[in-house]
């Protein structure tokens, strides 16, 4: 039947067909090349994702977690070693509160081993020796004064004639209790009562 188609006709048709195959063909090779890609995409992704590569999350992880205990075990050395520091402070700071207060104490020591040497002048408070006054006497005709001394009250078994002075000083004594008193006497040797007694103990060697 084409054949008895006009001659304009059949190249009309062959025209259109070329045209469509022009046009559809090349689209069909776009869809199957995208189709190839969106294939090759996925391959990548599947290649890529944290499945297949999840080995080294644990890896990672570990190196965390160990750095994270190493953090912890320098953050508490550092801890303990302020509380030491911290320490050694308040034991200087005692230290230096304690010897404040020692060399306050020494310094008030001397200023009353100062005052006590200015109120005994000319005696020698380091020894053992036992330093006497008394008042004298208003009568004209005393001549000196006795001194008596022993270790019980009462009972002196030594004398020391200490002429007409009101100040004598005993050396020599040993360790332990002296009990003392004064008389005083006249020209002819007669004495007067004792004094009041007093007691002395000697402690240092």
């Amino acid at each position: 039947m084409s054949e008895n188609l006009p001659k304009d006709t059949k190249q009309k048709r062959i025209e259109t067909k070329w045209i469509i195959s022009g046009i559809v063909i090349p689209l069909i090779l776009a869809l199957i090349g995208c189709f190839t890609t969106l294939e090759s995409n996925k391959n990548t992704d599947q290649l890529t994702s944290p499945t297949d590569i999840g080995v080294l999350t644990p890896v990672v992880q570990y190196d965390v977690l160990k750095g994270r205990r190493h953090y912890d075990e320098l953050k508490e050395k550092i801890h303990k070693i302020e509380l030491e520091i911290l320490k050694e402070r308040n034991k200087v700071e005692s230290e230096r509160q304690k010897r404040l207060l020692l060399e306050n104490e020494l310094a008030g020591a001397k200023a009353k081993l100062d005052a006590l040497q200015n109120k005994y002048q000319g005696i020698d408070l380091s020894t053992n020796d036992v330093h006497l006054t008394w008042d004298s006497s208003n009568d004209p005709g005393i001549m000196g004064y006795m001194i008596s001394y022993g270790i019980s009250p009462g009972d002196y078994t030594s004398l020391i004639d200490a002429g007409n002075r009101t100040r004598y000083t005993i050396t020599g004594l040993n360790c332990g209790s002296y009990y003392f008193a004064v008389t005083a006497y006249d020209e002819n040797g007669k004495e007067s009562n004792l004094s009041d007694e007093v007691h002395i103990a000697i402690s240092r060697p």
